[in-house]
């Protein structure tokens, strides 16, 4: 039970790392053209 917790805690993390760094990626990408 307590590894499937820790497989399930995994994937989410994975999970929201997929959606956040785009996001920040093109957040960054957007300030360092305003800075140009």
């Amino acid at each position: 039970m307590k590894e499937y917790k820790l497989k399930g805690k995994a994937f989410y993390y994975v999970g929201v790392a997929i959606i956040i760094i785009p996001i920040v990626f093109l957040i960054m990408l957007y300030f360092g053209w305003i800075a140009l």
